[in-house]
């Protein structure tokens, strides 16, 4: 599929047999998150060999190439227990003064000059959203990346934890419309017009608010009435006309209906 498709195949594989090792064009090897090579397939077990390291007897170029970084399997030639590289970064700095770098620098600046490049970046270009930079690497804006999350989330069998996720975003949203009472609530109800009766601890819905909340709604019980003169206890002055707005052609809406105790 690599050759017939023109793609580019990066695989990580557990004691890969020379047969698949000889597949690859290039190989990367890391070394506590360190890239310490990056070249040709054919030039890694020469590299490796010129900094003392030894292929066991049996070992094929995968395990050998990998090997060299771990203390307990890498052997040494004879004579140079004291001068091969230990660490990853002494084994780094020989590769950067290899030929093998250079070479492979030279390849990846020569890449965007060719017609596949100039093919891909006409195709990233196309499929990117509007709104996004076109310096920037993804081609979807925030608002689709999250829908296609939520979605695949969904699909995958995720419905309590996103059922949570999207109630707790709500929640927050009313709480930015609601107040707990305090000693001032009454003073801030005068500032908006309203003087409601303050009895036992709570508004009553026979105060001025739930009189005017039956008043405008003559389908809510006395019941309701009360309900809505809790909420009310914890609308925040200045929203009060917006909430009302909202809700003003709802029958048995959220705010008449349900208690906030």
């Amino acid at each position: 599929m690599t050759d017939v498709l023109g793609l580019t195949t990066v695989v990580t594989l557990y004691q890969a047999g020379n047969g698949i090792y000889e597949h690859f064009h290039k190989v990367l090897v890391l070394d506590a998150g360190k890239q310490i090579f990056c070249g040709s397939q054919r030039d890694t077990v020469p590299f490796m060999e010129g900094l003392s390291f030894m292929r066991g007897s049996g070992s094929n170029r995968a395990d050998f190439s990998t090997g060299v970084t771990v203390p307990t399997q890498r052997l040494i030639a004879p004579g140079n227990e004291d001068t091969f590289p230990r660490t990853a970064d002494e084994v780094l700095a020989a590769y950067d003064r290899s030929l093998v770098k250079p070479s492979m620098l030279d390849e990846c600046r020569s890449y965007p000059a060719r017609e596949e490049a100039a093919v891909f970046r006409e195709m990233v270009a196309r499929e990117k959203h509007r709104g996004v930079p076109k310096k920037s690497p993804v081609t979807a804006d925030f608002l689709t990346q999250v829908k296609t999350a939520v979605i695949d989330g969904f699909n995958c069998g995720e419905k309590t934890e996103l059922y949570w996720s999207i109630r707790t975003y709500e929640l927050a949203i009313e709480e930015k419309v609601k107040f707990y009472v305090d000693s001032s609530l009454a003073y801030a109800y005068k500032r908006c017009g309203y003087d409601p009766k303050f009895r036992g601890g709570h508004y009553d819905a026979k105060g001025r608010i739930g009189e005017w909340i039956l008043s405008q709604n003559s389908y809510v019980s006395e019941h309701h009435g009360t309900q809505a003169a809790f909420l009310w206890e914890r609308v925040q002055p200045e929203n009060i006309g917006l909430v009302l707005k909202l809700h003003e052609d709802r029958r048995e809406g959220y705010l008449w209906s349900t208690p906030h105790k």
